[in-house]
């Protein structure tokens, strides 16, 4: 099983990215059969596949062939994916792996995408499929019509499977509060800040989400986004440097047409997220 200790990191980082909660890790994990009753499954998807695939390597290939194949189930674009690809091959039988009783070698497999190591799928004459990106959203709770009214403008992007969208309201009934915030937000690669008073004077927001959004961001994990919902004076904050939305950081409630605001708002995320269009 070739899961050394370049590939476990590009393996887990791919987990972690298109996998990024802990319910649906268990999951995968389960559904594979794979007798990981001792893991306790806390921390960030990051760390968490980390200690999966730790515990797979050890059971060898036939585990991480089972494993591998429910994440594909859990999330279908890992098909596309080369390194996951070649991983599932270099598992499978030698007749099922289509390298040849006597050629029993691959390639190595492509952690950044630079190489193919099978061959491509057929044309479908549309664009391969892409990853949502994590996107939390951290607002105070008196913005959530603006909250709302957001999440309705971006529709568009999570439709066409660009984004994937988490706010507090995403928390189920018995789960654990400060843990499905703490994972979200580790998982996120932008975080929208939904700023106004109501927002500058949450304790929780500030000492919690606002201050690790900042140290992801210090280590180049996460793109900081603030949307000015309503005026107040949050040109001290840390975040006063990024470049706000809607244009010139003018609050979405003081344009003659929200509607307007909110499509620049939608149209600074969209270049984020697909760079080519302007």
């Amino acid at each position: 099983m070739n899961l050394d200790a370049r590939t476990h990191k590009a393996l887990r980082i791919k987990l972690a990215t298109r996998i990024g909660d802990r319910k649906r890790i268990r999951q995968c994990c389960r559904d594979a059969d794979l007798p990981l009753d001792r893991l306790q499954f806390d921390g960030s998807p990051d760390l968490i596949w980390e200690e999966v695939l730790d515990e797979v390597r050890r059971q060898g290939s036939d585990a991480l062939k089972r494993l591998l194949s429910e994440c594909c189930d859990c999330a279908p674009v890992l098909r596309e994916d080369a390194l996951v690809q070649s991983l599932s091959a270099e598992c499978a039988p030698p007749s099922l792996a289509g390298n040849g009783a006597g050629n029993p070698s691959s390639p190595s497999p492509s952690i950044d995408g630079e190489r193919d190591v099978v061959a491509p799928a057929p044309s479908t004459g549309r664009p391969a499929a892409s990853v949502p990106v994590p996107v939390f959203i951290s607002y105070a709770h008196e913005d959530e019509p603006l909250k709302e009214e957001l999440e309705k403008h971006l529709v568009p992007l999570v439709r066409k499977g660009r984004i994937q969208l988490w706010d507090d309201r995403k928390i189920e009934p018995g789960d654990e509060w400060n843990g499905e915030i703490d994972e979200a937000l580790n998982a996120a690669r932008i975080v929208l800040l939904l700023v106004s008073p109501d927002f500058l004077a949450s304790d929780f927001i500030y000492e919690r989400e606002l201050k690790r959004a900042m140290e992801r961001h210090q280590k180049g994990e996460v793109r900081v986004i603030p949307i000015i919902l309503r005026a107040c004076d949050w040109k001290e904050e840390a975040f006063a440097d990024f470049q706000a939305l809607p244009k010139d950081g003018k609050a979405i409630t003081t344009w003659k047409n929200r509607d307007e605001a909110w499509r620049e708002v939608a149209r600074g995320i969209r270049k984020i997220v697909v760079p080519e269009v302007i």
